[in-house]
């Protein structure tokens, strides 16, 4: 099979893969819906009562902040009637819970926040409520995910139609049979504990950004849970190398070229 074939053949599975992405990105935002049960007692909020689900939803829809568009509007979304006992109006219970919530912003929102006392030692562990988790867990699961994905299939897609389109280059005169030294043992090493590094950056990057709806669903949730505690700890550690690699190779390789011709 031809070079040029293998680009075209490339060049449309990866158009196809970024068309795909870009049309689910545009669809309705996932919204994650409590399980039943967050809240206990017998009295009043009761999210494990007939019509359960209208009501976290409603919470779900009170809960996004300003700015939001992703997604159809709150009135788009059509919900089903409760399953059994007397009907609940879930947007009533969603006001009063979220204005429940407003009531306490003076002590939530920064830079109101009240310290307290903890006996755990890990500082981390004293942490009550963080909203920025939130923020930051949407960001992960919509314009972060799905802005990785096209990149990753449009830069793909770009190589393939270049490799349809020049097909593979060749060296004009062939090879001479003589081999060069253009680098030391101390920078040969230096670039291979960046180049690996980088691949296990991005093998536990995708893991840890796509894991959970791609590798997940087939592998079982106790194997991927440990697949991706050790990617999580592993993408933490491949950083430290990479990029001191990265940083000598700029100060050894800038220092050879740009100030010798100066």
């Amino acid at each position: 099979m031809s070079p040029r074939l293998v680009g075209l053949i490339a060049a449309l599975l990866f158009g196809a893969a970024l068309i795909a992405t870009i049309v689910a990105s545009r669809g309705p935002a996932t919204i994650v819906v409590p399980t039943n049960g967050v809240t206990a007692g017998g009295t009043g909020d009761n999210p494990a009562g007939a019509g359960a689900l209208a009501e976290l939803k409603s919470r779900t829809e009170m809960q996004r902040w300003p700015g939001q568009t992703t997604g159809p509007a709150p009135a788009t979304r059509a919900l089903g009637p409760p399953a059994s006992g007397p009907a609940m109006d879930g947007e009533k219970r969603a006001q009063e819970w979220w204005a429940d919530r407003d009531r306490n912003r003076d002590i939530l929102d920064p830079p109101l926040y009240r310290k307290g006392l903890s006996s755990l030692p890990e500082p981390e562990r004293s942490v009550l409520i963080q909203p920025q988790g939130r923020s930051w867990r949407e960001v992960h699961n919509d314009k972060l995910a799905y802005g990785g994905a096209v990149y990753v299939f449009g830069v793909s897609f770009l190589i393939a139609v270049f490799l349809a389109v020049r097909g593979r280059i060749r060296v004009a005169e062939g090879e001479s049979g003589q081999t060069v030294r253009r680098f030391s043992a101390f920078e040969r090493a230096n670039h291979w504990l960046t180049a690996v590094s980088f691949l296990l950056l991005a093998a536990t990057g995708l893991v840890i950004l796509y894991g959970g709806s791609l590798i997940r669903p087939w592998l079982g949730a106790h194997l991927y849970a440990d697949l991706a505690r050790v990617s999580a700890w592993s993408h933490m550690t491949f950083a430290v190398p990479f990029v001191l690699g990265v940083v000598v190779m700029i100060a050894i390789w800038t220092g050879q070229n740009l100030f010798e011709r100066l």
